[in-house]
């Protein structure tokens, strides 16, 4: 880690999202961290203060956002643990390097329709390039996401579906586990690809989720007839 510089930054707002977690509203301005951020699908390194475990977090807002920044940090173990107790204890800073990895490549895919598939938290970058992607509609093709969670309660965003779909956004949320009263999509995101009527020659995919997952659903995609450079990830 003695490469990366650490930043100290004011946490402007805490946020329980429930099941999915805890989302973070960073000063990146007041830190002199935006210019870092430069593609949707780059992440932070987060640590407390002084600490040495260290959060390797998407960030949930886009460039074109500004400050403040976004994350969601869900439980687990590790380091996200150590900062959310340092920060239900009373911190209001962590620590964050500057925005880090190659992204999402939007530019690249003007007028290309989208796929977005996220597993679990893994929506936190993809809503990025969501974010990115309202911004500017007209500059890509239609854009569908596939968000696998375990259950309903474990959305991150709910409260934005109805924009996203207002928008244009086709949404298609899939539930693994038994979920009562639940009456949309079961399984995993990767059964439901068959389903979604695309054009593999003429679309690109960005995945974030489990490794087990991006790995299967590039399988499946280029099995479809998706190029290969049109399969993404953010690592």
């Amino acid at each position: 880690m003695s490469d990366v510089e650490f930043t100290t930054v004011e946490v402007l707002e805490r946020q329980d999202r429930g099941t999915s977690g805890w989302g973070l509203k960073l000063d990146a301005a007041a830190a002199g961290l935006t210019g870092t951020y430069q593609r949707p699908g780059q992440y932070l390194r987060v640590r407390c203060p002084g600490g040495e475990a260290v959060a390797y977090l998407a960030l949930a807002s886009a460039p074109t956002d500004g400050s403040p920044w976004e994350l969601l940090l869900q439980p687990g173990g590790g380091a996200v643990d150590e900062i959310l107790a340092h920060l239900g204890g009373g911190g209001s800073a962590v620590e964050v390097s500057g925005a880090e990895g190659a992204g999402f490549g939007l530019a690249e895919q003007a007028g290309r329709p989208l796929l977005l598939v996220a597993g679990g938290s893994g929506i936190s970058a993809l809503r990025s390039v969501l974010r990115e992607v309202l911004a500017a509609p007209a500059a890509f093709g239609p854009v569908t996401l596939l968000h696998g969670v375990s259950g309903p309660a474990a959305l991150a965003y709910p409260e934005e579906h109805e924009g996203w779909r207002a928008a244009g956004i086709r949404l298609l949320v899939v539930v693994s586990r038994e979920a009562p009263g639940w009456e949309g999509a079961r399984g995993h995101v990767q059964d439901h690809l068959a389903g979604l009527d695309l054009d593999p020659g003429a679309s690109s995919a960005f995945l974030c989720g489990p490794r087990a997952m991006q790995d299967d659903l590039r399988r499946l995609l280029l099995a479809s007839g998706f190029e290969a450079d049109r399969v993404r990830t953010n690592y």
